[in-house]
């Protein structure tokens, strides 16, 4: 049984801007199929997937710039004018794929964590209490993702030209 999000619980579990993604979700919640682009995924894509505790999407994201540039640093003409376009129409690619989706994205998650939560059958206080903590956001996560991105790939970098 698919059963729709309230806006309570969107509220418990977004927390700020729950109003934004309330109105953005309103057609996802109704059976229909565009969310609206989103500016904040579009320009801080890797701060964004995690500071909304969107773990996994994250670690696809990061892993696929991680792959990419690992591909980059060993071809032979990285340095190259057209190797640079090509790298600048990548990064542009993935921060409008990430803008279009990224309410359709947050959405399938908040649904998943409500469901997980609404699952244990608590009562209504706790329930939402449950919802906050596993929602909102977290700076240190959007933080945290990208030193230890910036780090992984310094350390590839080094050891690449080393």
């Amino acid at each position: 049984m698919d059963t729709k999000l309230t806006k309570e619980e969107i509220t418990a579990f977004v927390g700020k801007n729950a109003d934004y993604y309330y109105k953005r979700w309103a057609p996802l919640i109704e059976g229909q199929d565009w969310t609206g682009f989103n500016w904040a995924p579009f320009f801080f894509s890797g701060f964004w997937l995690p500071y909304r505790k969107m773990y996994q999407t994250a670690f696809g994201f990061y892993g696929c710039i991680f792959l990419a540039t690992v591909i980059e640093e060993i071809s032979s003409d990285h340095g190259t004018p057209q190797n640079q376009t090509l790298w600048h129409i990548l990064r542009l690619t993935a921060a409008i794929i990430c803008g279009a989706y990224g309410n359709r994205w947050y959405f399938n998650h908040s649904k998943d964590v409500i469901a997980q939560v609404r699952s244990k059958q608590l009562p209504d206080n706790v329930f939402l209490n449950e919802l906050s903590k596993r929602g909102g956001t977290s700076i240190v996560a959007g933080v945290g993702f990208f030193v230890v991105f910036a780090a992984a790939l310094s350390a590839i970098a080094f050891l690449m030209r080393s």
